[in-house]
């Protein structure tokens, strides 16, 4: 009997402006990383900085079991000031 494959890809982008981040449809798996020099919030989520030259600040993952989706289509991400906001956003959606 041969295995059965269930093709996936991933996405990276980078947002550095408080917005509504679109999920892939199809998401399984999303993380969430603060690459910037501000705090973040996802969902109301503190995601913190690192230390500037040498860390990467916080970061959140959420993923699911095998042919899991979200539900969710959006995501709202804020920043709390303008100075140097940036995140990391990886999405893992089935094809």
């Amino acid at each position: 009997m041969a295995d059965k494959f269930i093709l996936f890809d991933w996405s990276v982008n980078y947002y550095n402006s408080s917005q509504t981040i679109e999920v892939i449809q199809g998401c399984n798996c999303l993380t969430i990383t603060n690459t910037g020099a501000d705090n973040v919030r996802v969902k109301g989520k503190i995601l913190y900085p690192g230390t500037a030259g040498s860390i990467l600040g916080d970061s959140i993952s959420i993923g699911g079991n095998e042919c899991e989706i979200f539900n969710e289509r959006r995501l709202q991400i804020s920043f709390e000031t303008t100075t140097n906001p940036q995140v990391e956003v990886i999405q893992k959606y089935y094809l």
